[in-house]
């Protein structure tokens, strides 16, 4: 389940990029960490503040299970460093800490084409362990 959260990430600025001779953008203070091969999650403006890493995002249209009900939403920003997916809206964040289950997550996510409820029962095992 996507829990609201404090908003803890912030745009990129300009005074944090710079390029190199060769034209590469690098990044003051913010790591562009992405060992995942992944051909839907682009690179967005936004970075963690949690720890200084870029948010990769995926455009789709989603279904996912929020704590206060279903949203539809078309965004879906994951930090690969704190293993969490994000969900962008104007004053509220929704994020799930995927933890261990991050990379599995995030190749099924990169693998979908349009409305497939991936997260909307995510945490239907967990609840019944904790019963």
């Amino acid at each position: 389940m996507f829990k609201k959260m404090h908003k803890n990430f912030k745009l990129i600025s300009p005074e944090n990029v710079y390029y190199s001779y060769k034209g590469e953008i690098f990044y003051k203070g913010i790591k562009n960490i992405w060992n995942y091969e992944t051909i839907s999650f682009k690179k967005s403006d936004y970075y963690c503040t949690d720890c200084n890493t870029i948010l990769y995002n995926k455009k789709i249209s989603i279904e996912v299970n929020t704590e206060d009900r279903i949203k539809k939403v078309n965004n879906i920003y994951a930090c690969s460093n704190c293993k969490k997916f994000h969900i962008i809206e104007k004053d509220v964040v929704y994020t799930y800490n995927a933890e261990n289950e991050f990379e599995k997550k995030l190749y099924e996510l990169d693998e979908l084409k349009e409305d497939i409820e991936i997260f909307k029962y995510i945490d239907k095992e967990k609840d019944l362990e904790n019963k």
